[in-house]
């Protein structure tokens, strides 16, 4: 895992032989809206990856980090990359690694 940040952006990536995922999260204050979402596309490759799924396992990736770690995270804005690798959980673990790592005060390169 890589973690980054780039001003408000909180950035992970995940790269493991053939599979790749990006994932950016900008947080807010308080709860009640949706968070925006920015889809952003690599090279020439076709969207593999639904934006309202995405949404739905980074929500539920910072939930589970907030009640385990007991913070209280908002997520203000998602980005990720619509031609990276497809899977039905990938999101969650990079939001929850994420916020692990917030917790914890690691280290982020800029960019």
């Amino acid at each position: 895992m890589h973690f980054s940040r780039d001003h408000e952006w909180y950035q992970i990536s995940r790269i493991t032989g053939p599979t790749h995922n990006k994932l950016g999260l900008k947080f807010g204050e308080g709860e009640g809206s949706q968070p925006t979402i920015e889809a952003l596309s690599v090279g020439d490759g076709e969207a593999k990856i639904v934006a309202e799924v995405v949404q739905q396992q980074v929500l539920e990736g910072v939930a589970e980090a907030n009640a385990e770690f007991g913070t209280d995270y908002h997520v203000a804005a998602i980005r990720y990359v619509i031609n990276d690798t497809p899977s039905s959980s990938v999101y969650r673990i990079l939001a929850r690694f994420l916020i692990r790592h917030l917790t914890q005060q690691g280290a982020f390169t800029n960019g």
